[in-house]
């Protein structure tokens, strides 16, 4: 009993995504067409990614980015800027999934370096909002963005018209956060060399996560990357196996499952096409809360033609709870790794945090309507 007592608390969400998916289920009888819910693409990316940010810890690629940081930032308010806006960029461009894999890995082992751990919870959680907010810029930022972009068929003008306003007052927003931290110097030895431990495995590391991203855009296909990164870590390093946490990709399969049937029950698709009228922004946002923001825009798109309402409900849906953009879910994980985690205070300061940007950006625009 203890034994499963420990495991659900230090897997809440994988319970919860698989709870969900089983009582799914029952209203949605299972069948092959189940395979289809799975969305193998963020799987094998994910997959991936989590192998070879391993990978880069191993070879020290991670303290050595850092001390490099470091050596550019007097105190720790520039630390946070340098953090959390290299991750606001990124995701713009990597997707919030991949930028939180690659910079909250980096985010621990720079406050490690500094003996600043005390600010942890709260940078990982600003840096997690940074990378939401900062992908809902472009289309290929998330992918409820690129499937929103194609299913309305969106002008570029269109889109960014709908999307720069409310990511630059995030912006902004971030910015201003800086004042909840402390201005204190840097005390570390950034002088001391940082050797990286095999050039050649870093170099084919580096070669691995570069086409890796480039699948993220399709560029090259996602199942010829997993074939050669599978084969190349087999060779390079089976331990890297041994790294990659499993019950995160269950966690997504599960919400998979759940939402594809949510998807396919009748009742349910006449319920949101009649509460959506005039209602799209608020009824997005909402329904992110619960099933995520990728499914909700997928769902909803199906009952109105209000595309910008849509966009901008999914992308500031994706604040909110945990699961209301599954990639809050890769931070925590991250986070719940460490040996000292506070994983009841991470989700304290998480929501609040997370319900005051959702609160200031539905105000603004609803307002700039």
């Amino acid at each position: 009993m203890q034994k499963i007592i420990y495991f659900i608390k230090n897997e809440t969400v994988l319970v919860i995504s698989v709870l969900l998916a089983i009582i799914s289920s029952f209203f949605v009888s299972p069948s092959l067409q189940y395979i289809e819910y799975i969305d193998f693409k963020v799987l094998v990316c994910l997959f991936c990614l989590m192998i070879l940010v391993s990978g880069f810890i191993k070879m020290n690629i991670l303290d050595i980015i850092s001390q490099k940081l470091l050596s550019k930032a007097n105190s720790l308010r520039e630390i946070y800027i340098i953090i959390i806006f290299l991750t606001f960029i990124s995701a713009m461009i990597i997707t919030n999934d991949v930028a939180l894999i690659t910079f909250v890995p980096l985010t621990l082992t720079i406050l490690k370096m500094c003996d600043k751990m005390k600010y942890s919870i709260l940078f990982i959680v600003l840096q997690t909002i940074s990378a939401n907010l900062g992908s809902s810029l472009t289309p290929v930022g998330n992918p409820q963005n690129l499937y929103l972009f194609s299913f309305y068929n969106l002008s570029t003008i269109d889109f960014f018209s709908t999307t720069l306003p409310m990511v630059a007052l995030s912006g902004v927003i971030l910015f201003l956060c800086v004042f909840l931290v402390k201005k204190e110097s840097l005390k570390i030895d950034v002088i001391k060399s940082i050797q990286v431990h095999n050039k050649f495995k870093s170099i084919i590391y580096f070669i691995l996560f570069i086409i890796t991203v480039l699948s993220v855009f399709n560029i090259i296909s996602y199942q010829l990357v997993l074939a050669i990164v599978i084969i190349s870590v087999f060779v390079l390093d089976k331990k890297l196996f041994k790294d990659v946490d499993y019950s995160l990709l269950i966690t997504f399969v599960g919400f998979f499952v759940f939402v594809g049937n949510i998807s396919n029950i009748d009742s349910l698709k006449v319920v949101f096409a009649d509460i959506l009228k005039n209602k799209e922004l608020i009824v997005s946002i909402a329904l992110s809360q619960v099933i995520s923001n990728v499914p909700a825009a997928m769902l909803l798109s199906n009952f109105t033609n209000s595309a910008k309402e849509i966009l901008l409900g999914v992308n500031i849906g994706g604040l909110g709870t945990l699961i209301a953009s599954l990639a809050s879910v890769i931070s925590f994980k991250i986070y719940s790794k460490e040996k000292e985690a506070k994983k009841g205070k991470y989700m304290i300061v998480f929501t609040s945090y997370n319900i005051i940007f959702l609160i200031v950006l539905t105000i603004f625009s609803i307002i700039g309507k």
